[in-house]
């Protein structure tokens, strides 16, 4: 359980954190909840002023009992007011708190039951004659002048009126915002942490007196209560809260909760309500919207922290693709002192209802941001992505030097011609990859063999995909084998790598892709030429038959070689100069070792990928190069 106990020890700094951050983390036994209704109630108990917070509503902590039962305490929503449970824990937490009078002129309005009454009378629900919330449904759809005149039908985040949360403001001796008054929390969690108590004691004395009526077994019991977790004597928990939703790390008091070699889940270990609540009110707080700091592929989250309460920025680091280089990309990552150890937790659900720690690991921040470059550094290769454009804030396709992110390549390895989300049924899949995705960034380990191997081969069959993704998967591919094959020098600028041909290569499966691009680029530049004669300059170009090969290729790449260059002779080499094609593929194949290797027809390896991309860039690079020295020479002319 030390990542528990690392939650807990964050607790304390994460406050002074929070308040920098202006998202604060939720004392004991509170919670965060957006609320959309403010009522000011008087001394008299009377609804004196009610207001929509704002049309996106507000974030707001207030009491909850946030378990099993999850019960609100005070701010809460309209259909949960209506029950008696609600009133019967307010009246609870009266009769302990008698002097609070704040709660009591909430409870005397309460009782009253003109709640909607008295919100609909002010202009806030949307109601019926009889005062009866008018539901909204397919059959009914409610109209635009209606929806228009009430900022609660405009908040697509509220399914119905009846799941409106309220708050409240009580003008007693002095104006009291009841969620910012920090009596009435301390009130809250003492209140609590009786009922706990209670509970605990409870629970222990009904089970041991029945078997032993004689001694003392369920006096120890009780009395002992040392928290496996603080170490101190303290009020143990009966019940934990949800750390993700609806879903629970910690489960006690439950018949379907494995307890080994124990009879009841209180012999075998115990946590106090305090470090329980505070454990997992900062991982909450540590995996929350508002932060950004945790990567998000529910309901697998990933988290990581340092015991001072610094942001690891895990979100960005697994579900940002960066533009620029290693040496300037771009996450802000805080000062950490550097032997600071860095926490980083994955959390996913077991089962419905039950999460369960899926990864942990903890190290110092020199070597979690060490890790983090060489990740950067080993997988650099030219991208093409769906990023956010900087001045629109558009996403769009665009080429960038740097490195996928986790998320892309978990969520790329989907790829199905014109199919780019994945579905449900592979989310399970998609979150199996990420996890054995996470060592490779944390661990500084390779990429495992399994996602290499499969992105080689859909990059090997352009004609499964569109030119979009088989561009993305390509160039995916590209910078996977590069980083787990390929030695790189840490002194050595990434740009060396990139992104043309290495003439001092002689390997067999960098020749052959090297063969492959040369003949594919010429095929696409009789194709374009075919276009333009035809003038069909608009139509897009067939797939060429390099393309279409590719893949039996890569299998057999001295049957395909032959069987590639004799279509591009009979078909198109007439329609291109020929000859610089010629002298490049004997340049090529001048490079092999011998001409049985050459001949060798046996299956190539992912390098043979980095040889094709090569050399096609290369080419490029050479087009625009000679053209652009012919806009030079023009202009000079027409200077002259």
């Amino acid at each position: 359980m030390s990542w528990f106990q690392q939650l807990y020890k964050t607790y304390e700094n994460c406050i002074k954190a929070s308040k920098k951050s202006g998202f604060e983390i939720a004392p004991v036994a509170h919670t965060h909840k957006v609320c959309n209704i403010e009522i000011t109630l008087n001394e008299r108990a009377e609804m004196v002023e009610a207001a929509v917070i704002n049309i996106n509503c507000e974030d707001t902590i207030i009491p909850t009992t946030d378990d099993n039962n999850c019960m609100w305490a005070l701010a809460v929503d309209i259909k949960n007011l209506k029950k008696e449970s609600y009133r019967q824990i307010l009246k609870e937490w009266i009769d302990f708190d008698k002097d609070n009078k704040k709660l009591e002129i909430i409870s005397n309005y309460v009782q009253r039951d003109t709640l909607i009454q008295d919100l609909a009378e002010k202009g806030l629900l949307y109601v019926d004659e009889e005062f009866n919330l008018i539901k909204k449904s397919k059959e009914h759809k409610i109209p635009k002048e209606i929806i228009n005149k009430y900022k609660i039908l405009q908040n697509k985040n509220i399914k119905q009126q009846e799941d409106v949360f309220i708050r409240w403001v009580v003008e007693c001796e002095e104006h009291c915002n009841t969620y910012e008054d920090e009596a009435i929390k301390e009130s809250w969690i003492n209140f609590r942490k009786q009922k706990e108590n209670k509970k605990y004691k409870s629970e222990v004395e009904k089970a041991y007196r029945k078997t032993d009526k004689e001694n003392d077994i369920a006096v120890r019991l009780i009395d002992d209560k040392i928290c496996c977790i603080s170490g101190k004597t303290d009020c143990i928990a009966t019940n934990h809260q949800f750390a993700n939703g609806t879903s629970k790390i910690i489960a006690v008091g439950d018949d379907l909760v494995f307890k080994g070699r124990f009879e009841e889940y209180y012999e075998a270990l115990s946590i106090s309500f305090d470090v329980s609540q505070k454990a997992h009110n900062t991982l909450k707080w540590l995996i929350a919207d508002e932060r950004k700091q945790a990567y998000r592929n529910y309901p697998q989250i990933i988290v990581a922290f340092t015991i001072e309460g610094k942001n690891g920025n895990i979100g960005e680091v697994f579900g940002k693709d960066f533009v620029k280089s290693v040496k300037g990309y771009d996450i802000k990552f805080e000062q950490f002192e550097e032997n600071e150890n860095i926490v980083v937790l994955e959390m996913d659900a077991a089962s419905k209802g039950r999460a369960c720690i899926t990864y942990y690991r903890e190290m110092t921040s020199s070597q979690y941001l060490e890790n983090i470059k060489n990740w950067h550094k080993k997988y650099y290769w030219q991208q093409f992505l769906k990023i956010k454009n900087k001045d629109n804030q558009k996403e769009e396709y665009r080429y960038f030097y740097g490195t996928p992110s986790i998320n892309a390549i978990a969520t790329i390895y989907f790829y199905k011609k014109d199919r780019y989300l994945v579905e449900k049924n592979e989310q399970k899949i998609k979150s199996k990859l990420i996890r054995d995705l996470m060592p490779s960034v944390l661990e500084n380990r390779n990429i495992p063999e399994y996602i290499e191997r499969h992105f080689i081969e859909k990059a090997s069959n352009p004609i499964a995909l569109n030119d979009i993704q088989w561009k993305t998967i390509l160039r995916i591919a590209c910078s996977i084998y590069k980083g787990n094959h390929l030695y790189y020098d840490e002194n050595k600028k990434e740009e060396d790598y990139l992104m043309s041909v290495d003439e001092n290569c002689k390997d067999r499966n960098y020749l052959y892709g090297r063969l492959l691009a040369v003949i594919d680029d010429a095929e696409k530049s009789a194709l374009l030429k075919q276009n333009k004669e035809n003038s069909n300059t608009k139509e897009a170009i067939r797939s060429t038959n390099a393309q279409r090969l590719m893949r039996q290729f890569s299998i057999k790449p001295f049957e395909t070689w032959k069987v590639l260059y004799e279509k591009f002779n009979d078909a198109y080499k007439r329609r291109v100069n020929g000859y610089w094609i010629d002298k490049r593929i004997v340049d090529i194949k001048d490079k092999f070792t011998s001409i049985e290797e050459f001949k060798n027809n046996s299956k190539l390896t992912g390098l043979y990928l980095l040889g094709y991309f090569h050399q096609l860039k290369t080419i490029e690079d050479e087009r625009k190069n000679k053209k652009a020295k012919e806009l030079t020479n023009d202009n000079i002319e027409q200077k002259n």
